[in-house]
């Protein structure tokens, strides 16, 4: 098990929508995971956890970064190269 905490400042796309203050709400973490869905070239297995994953329960309404979860090294691999060169 491997895990990827996001800084969503530091891996945002540049077509992201515009953030605001440090927290970041439930649509623009929605955007980003559409984003990477959208990007990679084959599909990937993650699980959402942390601030992120209460998010989508309704339990929190934001969190300061994403925090991912690979059952493979080469999915976590995919996606950091996708978030890279995103900018």
């Amino acid at each position: 098990m491997i895990i990827l905490e996001l800084w969503t400042e530091k891996y945002a796309p540049q077509n992201f929508s515009e953030i605001v203050g440090y927290n970041h709400n439930f649509e623009q973490q929605l955007e980003l995971f559409k984003f990477i869905g959208n990007n990679l070239e084959e599909e990937v297995e993650c699980l959402v956890i942390g601030g992120s994953a209460m998010m989508f329960y309704g339990a929190k309404t934001e969190t300061k970064d994403v925090d991912l979860v690979f059952m493979k090294k080469s999915d976590l691999e995919k996606v950091k190269l996708l978030l890279e060169k995103s900018g």
